[in-house]
């Protein structure tokens, strides 16, 4: 026996042809755009419930604030929570120093009756906010042991990483849902072709990742 047949041996190997990589490459190439087409629809997470509290994050637009209204008059919530912290922009010339104040103030302009509101300001923090945010929100509810049921809501495809982060948060006595209200700047099942839907989905899809690895 030589050298060659005792360290080497023949064998029959099989490879793709050039139609075989060009199935392929079609499969791959669907299997990323159907991901990319359904991540906003992975991001903006609704999963509403009959809930006593709305809790709405207080930095989203005004027609966030207002689908919050519709759905506190035909529901069974007692009460809608603001959270937020201070202001990024115009601090100094608002008399309402946080976002949970603010979104407060502007559901009290659009009707929504004094007693049915309550803000829940946030100190300011350089990174985390919507964890500052649940944190405040869990406080305040060691305070109101009568609560059990939350709804939360908020803009488009931060409402998983919301979700997440209050269902972190909350002890699991309580039972909590999300609403996500779509994003205007852009239509979800096209979010790519417009520059606010290309920065929304990046930023909220690493800002969740993020939030998924620590908690």
């Amino acid at each position: 026996m030589t050298l060659k047949a005792t360290l080497f041996v023949k064998k029959e190997r099989v490879s793709l042809t050039v139609w075989g990589w060009m199935c392929l490459f079609i499969c791959f190439t669907l299997g990323v755009f159907a991901c990319v087409a359904n991540v906003d629809s992975f991001l903006s997470y609704s999963q509403p419930i009959d809930a006593n509290i709305l809790i709405v994050e207080g930095w989203v637009p005004d027609y966030v604030l207002k689908e919050a209204i519709e759905q506190f008059n035909r529901g069974r919530c007692e009460l809608i929570v603001t959270t937020g912290g201070p202001l990024a922009r115009g601090y100094h010339l608002s008399q309402h120093k946080t976002y949970a104040e603010l979104a407060a103030a502007s559901l009290l302009k659009m009707g929504v009756p004094e007693d049915r509101v309550k803000a829940l300001p946030c100190p300011r923090v350089k990174k985390d906010r919507t964890r500052e945010s649940a944190l405040e929100v869990q406080r305040w509810l060691s305070e109101n042991p009568k609560i059990v049921r939350l709804r939360l809501m908020t803009l488009g495809p931060h409402a998983r990483r919301s979700y997440l982060i209050y269902r972190k948060i909350l002890p699991s006595i309580y039972g909590l849902g999300v609403t996500s209200v779509p994003n205007e700047q852009y239509h979800p099942d096209t979010w790519w072709r417009t520059s606010a839907g290309v920065r929304e989905i990046m930023s909220e899809g690493v800002a969740y990742l993020y939030a998924w690895c620590r908690e």
